[in-house]
């Protein structure tokens, strides 16, 4: 069936007086979902690429960062077990662990020459400024050095706390 004008329904005088010289208006089609010129393709195109490249780089810099988790996860599990034992001698390994620990994540983030070549207090004094603030005490350098081949009954318990809290707090800082 054919559609038919107003004027062929109503006949060409009907409201004439009123609506002369108008016409009927026909409107366009709907409105597509996808746009239909090429700059919205390039833009999408380009989001889609810096999406993906950003998604990259994070996933680069959390495997960057696996040493740290670790580490933290060993000084946990240190703390934890250092708060169920009274004396070391259940597993005297897991503390005396803690200077090599120490020594890993810091040759990690740092140059092999710079960190090799150093013992004792000059240690202490590079991880501090490392960290741009004084974490370690100067009692802990000797601590540290004697810590590895300690007898058991003679590990500090306390002090053995506050030098987990201390590697903690340098391994969790952004300069590593």
């Amino acid at each position: 069936m054919e559609e038919l004008g107003s004027a062929e329904l109503f006949g060409d005088d009907f409201g004439g007086e009123r609506m002369w010289g108008l016409r009927e208006l026909f409107l366009p089609g709907g409105t597509g979902w996808f746009p239909e010129t090429i700059g919205w393709v390039y833009l999408s195109v380009l989001l889609l690429a810096l999406t993906v490249i950003y998604c990259l780089h994070r996933y680069h810099h959390w495997k960057t960062q696996a040493y740290r988790r670790d580490a933290i996860k060993s000084l946990t599990l240190m703390r934890d077990e250092l708060s169920r034992t009274s004396s070391m001698q259940t597993n005297p390994l897991s503390i005396r662990d803690l200077p090599r620990l120490l020594r890993l994540v810091a040759l990690t983030s740092s140059t092999r020459e710079q960190v090799t070549k150093l013992h004792g207090q000059s240690w202490i004094n590079w991880l501090n400024t490392k960290a741009g603030k004084q974490i370690f005490q100067v009692e802990d350098a000797e601590f540290l050095s004697q810590l590895a081949y300690a007898n058991p009954d003679q590990i500090d318990l306390e002090r053995s706390r506050h030098l987990i809290t201390a590697v903690e707090l340098w391994v969790s800082m952004d300069h590593v």
